[in-house]
């Protein structure tokens, strides 16, 4: 593989590309940043169990869960934002819920306040992120279904003062795997868990290795993703690469690719 004419060919082309690659799976509608926003993350989980709530939070032994879950094997994409202190609490709850509520979403739960249960046990146990954690009385939890995914939002006022807000899309992978040419997603940092799934493949398999990249501008973040793409072929080397072509996406489809991913697609 010339990695060199590949990544220079690849940084032109992948606007074209996109469009191609992101029917394979359920394309997610992005989740815009309050204009108050002072930090934002996008953290894909996949082939992992999500447990959707569809209750309160309750004590049950020793542990905290919603009453009532439906467990699915998804993919997930979790965004998290901080807004400033400075911000109108129901003015980002109104901001969050017109981005995931339309004629498409069904609501399936929804709490507010003390109605939700403990905000602690939100934050720590269900989400595993204490930075949500705020006043019982200033949560709020939305559950939405359509036909492809769910979206889980949840959104309170932290101590400091900050809006912490959480919007998760999760895709049971029954819709994840329509399309078998999408064969896998992992950190462009774990070299270990990419170099063995590469091993672990058919010698006769070509696949498309797309990578992105956050950037606080286009051309940033394909500058970032074209240094993933190097990280790898150094670490990889040309035998284990031999089958691979990369394809520099930049912050192009994040809700679906995620940031800092590296997507096997089968040619």
């Amino acid at each position: 593989m010339q990695i060199k004419n590949t990544i220079s060919t690849l940084l032109i082309s992948s606007a074209l590309v996109v469009p191609t690659l992101s029917s394979a799976v359920t394309s997610l509608p992005p989740i815009n940043p309050h204009r108050e926003v002072v930090l934002a993350a996008t953290d894909v989980q996949e082939g992992s169990n999500y447990a959707i709530p569809l209750s309160k939070m309750q004590r049950a032994d020793r542990s905290w869960s919603p009453e009532k879950v439906l467990n699915i094997e998804s993919q997930s994409t979790r965004h998290t934002f901080k807004i400033a202190r400075s911000a109108d609490l129901a003015g980002v709850i109104r901001f969050y819920s017109n981005q995931i509520m339309n004629e498409k979403n069904k609501v399936i739960f929804e709490c507010e306040g003390r109605s939700c249960g403990s905000s602690n046990a939100w934050a720590n146990n269900f989400f595993n992120d204490y930075r949500l954690y705020g006043r019982d009385d200033n949560q709020v939890l939305k559950v939405l279904q359509n036909n492809e995914f769910y979206t889980v939002m949840y959104i309170n006022r932290r101590g400091a003062g900050d809006v912490m807000v959480r919007v998760d899309q999760i895709i049971p992978m029954s819709e994840f795997n329509k399309d078998p040419a999408f064969k896998k997603q992992i950190s462009v940092n774990d070299i270990a868990k990419i170099r063995l799934y590469i091993e672990d493949q058919p010698s006769d398999v070509h696949y498309y290795l797309a990578v992105t990249a956050s950037g606080e501008t286009t051309g940033e973040a394909f500058n970032n993703a074209s240094q993933n793409i190097q990280n790898l072929t150094l670490s990889l080397g040309p035998r284990l690469l031999e089958n691979m072509e990369f394809v520099n996406l930049g912050n192009s489809g994040l809700e679906v690719y995620g940031e800092d991913q590296l997507t096997f697609i089968e040619k």
